[in-house]
């Protein structure tokens, strides 16, 4: 591979399930071959000894070792030899306790243990996670490296803190096989959007085979750049190598994309992602909620801006039975924001319901995002309340407000880029987030998908229309809604007690997630290998 690349290697072995030295040399093979082929940082799958389903400590106990057990000793000359950084998953004994973890290794080019990693979203049957404060990064002649381990990547606050910690390239050690093609979530969306949002290199390195219950040959290993784009992919269903180079910055991995993504976050706006609130049983009276219910969710693209006849919109109850109403309008050109704001009025005076009805107005004029929103509810009218973004600036504070069941975030366009800002609205109380953006495209749709693991609905509003996601319900991928442009505005309903239910990933460095003092800047190593 080219000198100014990072030829980066990835074995995507079919690990044997309880046969750790059958295990053991093939990864001592496929790391000899990996290193002869040039490459500089090799990893393994999650598990890569032992393999992964187990249902008992007294299980998986036989087939555990130490960080620098033999495994270790078996991989270390041949990083050594050949002058590489080697990622490895294993289980791990802690002697002093006698605990178990998923654990990570990494050995540096003169065959030193450099980290080792516990994963924090642990498997509850067998494994104690690992300490969230301990740092999950190691120093390359490249710049900084993070590892996390499969699911760590499914909840977005452990990639931001890798991200905020230095990390240019994010290592990931996987086991995560495709469980449903036609409905699961897609493994490859989770880790594009961690690229996209945090602005870093993710190589995932999966496995393949029959695990003891899981069928692995379709797992996907992948490396992924910084804007979130697929570089390189592969599956097999027996032991391959995936090969792939990383463009490098002047020898070092590029951190200008990482460091501009960070820039915009405002920590003090998302303390309430801290909160922990694993004790809440009840939502809607903890947070003052209105009570749980049905939402219309109606929307309306520019080719239907100003209805002739309000009639016309509340004929849309039709379809959707008298419940309260959220309405998304959008709005092109600067000469129809104005019969925009009419027509907004004229949902309001035509619903056939005589409650809350929310109406929202999203503009692109001149590049720039604004929004209008306007609430009309039994007793009086609100609004409307005008906000002007830049996706460029630091999210503000949102604007919360009540439509019917539902408690509703208004964010401008950065908020889509920063997990722990829509996680403090979840924690909030919030059923939905309206995020206004300046397009509906590949990325802000990724990510609103992606952000609904917050616990909340996504709602995108943009000049050429909107879109609403759904949480997703277990290892299901969410639901997505569009607008159609050739119609009057379609209807989606809305249940909030989907949001209602909320649960969290809570073993976090918050310290280090919203600290105030800037962002850490890649640091290299000094040693020469």
């Amino acid at each position: 591979m080219a000198m100014n690349n990072l030829h980066l290697a990835c074995i995507h072995a079919a690990v044997c399930h309880g046969e750790p030295a059958y295990n053991r040399e093939i990864l001592q093979q496929e790391l000899h071959l990996a290193g002869k082929a040039g490459a500089q940082v090799v990893v393994a799958p999650e598990l890569a000894l032992s393999g992964y389903a187990f249902g008992s400590r007294e299980e998986i106990l036989p087939l555990t070792e130490t960080a620098t057990g033999p495994t270790f000793q078996a991989l270390a000359p041949l990083c050594r030899e050949h002058g590489l950084f080697c990622c490895f998953g294993f289980a791990e004994q802690d002697q002093a306790s006698g605990l178990l973890f998923n654990s990570a290794a990494v050995i540096d080019p003169e065959g030193r243990l450099v980290l080792c990693y516990r994963k924090i979203n642990a498997e509850c049957r067998w494994a104690t996670p690992g300490n969230p404060y301990a740092d999950n990064t190691f120093v390359t002649p490249w710049g900084r490296v993070g590892v996390l381990i499969c699911s760590d990547s499914y909840h977005a606050l452990m990639p931001r803190i890798s991200a905020l910690r230095g990390a240019d390239l994010l290592l990931i050690p996987a086991n995560w096989p495709l469980l449903n093609p036609h409905s699961g979530i897609d493994p490859l969306e989770i880790w594009q959007a961690r690229a996209l949002e945090n602005g870093c290199h993710v190589a995932v390195c999966n496995r393949s085979g029959m695990d003891k219950t899981m069928d692995c040959r379709n797992a996907v290993s992948a490396l992924i750049n910084p804007q979130g784009c697929l570089l390189h992919s592969m599956t097999a269903e027996h032991t391959k190598q995936l090969h792939a180079p990383i463009a490098l910055d002047s020898k070092r991995l590029p951190g200008q994309e990482r460091l501009h993504r960070l820039a915009g976050r405002k920590p003090q706006t998302a303390l309430d992602c801290a909160l922990h609130l694993g004790g809440v049983s009840d939502w809607s009276n903890f947070h003052q909620l209105p009570p749980a219910g049905t939402l219309a969710v109606h929307f309306h693209g520019p080719a239907h801006v100003a209805p002739s006849h309000p009639e016309a919109v509340a004929s849309a109850d039709s379809v959707c039975p008298p419940v309260p109403q959220l309405h998304l309008f959008a709005v092109q050109e600067e000469s129809q924001a104005g019969a925009t704001l009419d027509a907004m009025r004229d949902v309001m005076r035509g619903c056939i319901y005589a409650g809350q009805t929310m109406a929202m107005l999203c503009s692109g004029v001149g590049g720039q995002g604004a929004a209008c929103v306007q609430i009309h509810g039994r007793q009086q009218e609100q609004g409307p309340y005008l906000f002007f973004m830049d996706e460029d600036q630091p999210p503000a504070p949102p604007l919360v407000v009540h439509c019917g069941p539902a408690r509703i975030a208004i964010a401008p366009p950065a908020a889509l880029y920063h997990p722990e800002y829509i996680l403090a609205c979840a924690k909030q109380g919030c059923d939905l987030v309206v995020v206004f953006v300046e397009s509906l495209n590949e990325k802000t749709r990724l990510l609103a998908g992606v952000r609904t693991i917050e616990q909340v609905a996504i709602a995108l509003c943009a000049p050429e229309g909107a879109s609403l996601w759904l949480p997703p319900h277990g290892h299901e991928r969410w639901q997505e809604w569009s607008s159609n442009r050739d119609g009057l505005g379609n209807c989606v309903l809305f249940d909030t007690r989907l949001t209602r239910n909320k649960r969290f990933q809570d073993l976090v460095d918050y310290p280090a997630l919203l600290r105030n003092e800037g962002v850490v800047e890649t640091r290299v190593g000094t040693q020469t290998w």
